[in-house]
């Protein structure tokens, strides 16, 4: 399972991702958009590599990993880059 220290890590990320949106239309916002979709996308993708089976074998987490975690990443993934597509116009 992650530590502490990279759990209040994830929490600071995805709180500065919540944030974005609400910043002011600029060519950076929409770049910032696009950048945390990509994260996302790469983030749901990695879950299912043999990589990262291996490096988080541990239950529950690597379950969960596969049923939510992943699929949730895919939908912010999804969301974000509607965001940058609208701030693009």
């Amino acid at each position: 399972m992650p530590d502490s220290v990279a759990c209040s890590l994830v929490v600071v990320a995805l709180l500065f991702a919540a944030a974005w949106p609400w910043f002011p239309d600029t060519a950076l916002k929409s770049l910032g958009l696009f950048g945390i979709a990509i994260v996302f996308q790469l983030r749901a993708v990695a879950a299912y590599t043999s990589l990262m089976k291996r490096a988080t074998p541990e239950q529950p987490f690597r379950r969960l990993d596969e049923t939510y975690y992943a699929p949730l990443c895919m939908v912010f993934g999804v969301i974000f880059m509607i965001l940058a597509g609208l701030s693009m116009t």
